[in-house]
């Protein structure tokens, strides 16, 4: 029996897995290393628009057959890396708490672990109304995205290729998503050219 790979992407939470190689996470932040430098993507300590498509297409440069795209693949494994580096550097800001470099990983007595677990609960309670206000949020990004190519096929004089286009830079960004849906039809096209052709 012949083994056949199916490029099909299932939206939603849980429904996009996908397990990362090491090689892949070195690359993700090497690229996102030489995003940072570019003024265009990050000024400071913030990142500007389009810096996730930026990391993509360095990243398919170093492995052109990863098959990795800035939503939802890198989007999901930047957070996952930036949760772990928080959580990791706000046990080692905490007392009992250390850094074993030959293991990579953090070392504490099992009492001091149990404390810190014991005071992450209290917040549990806050951060379950945050998340759950965030995963609304994303329902909500998650519908617009599955339907921004119908809205973008009603446009008048918007071809099939430039409807595609669109609907990949929106679906990418989330924040122009947004303003895509907010806009009044009849400032959509507009919209969209100034996307597409700057």
């Amino acid at each position: 029996m012949d083994f056949v790979e199916s490029n099909q992407h299932f939206r939603g939470r849980g429904k996009n897995k996908r397990s990362w190689t090491a090689e892949e996470d070195a690359v993700l932040i090497e690229s996102l290393q030489q995003v940072a430098t570019e003024p265009k993507y990050k000024q400071g300590n913030t990142w500007k628009n389009g810096y996730l498509l930026r990391a993509e297409e360095l990243m398919n440069i170093r492995l052109p057959s990863c098959g990795l795209r800035a939503n939802p693949h890198i989007d999901s494994r930047w957070k996952t890396m930036k949760t772990k580096y928080n959580a990791i550097a706000e046990m080692l800001n905490k007392s009992g708490f250390a850094w074993d470099d030959s293991r990579k990983m953090v070392q504490c007595e099992k009492s001091v672990f149990e404390e810190w677990c014991q005071n992450m609960n209290t917040h549990l309670g806050t951060m379950a109304s945050v998340w759950s206000r965030a995963e609304e949020r994303e329902q909500d990004i998650i519908e617009k995205s599955n339907n921004v190519l119908s809205e973008l096929l009603l446009i008048d004089n918007l071809s099939s290729a430039e409807a595609l286009q669109a609907a990949d830079i929106l679906t990418a960004e989330p924040n122009k998503l947004r303003v895509f849906y907010q806009a009044p039809p009849n400032l959509r096209r507009q919209y969209i050219t100034s996307l597409l052709y700057g």
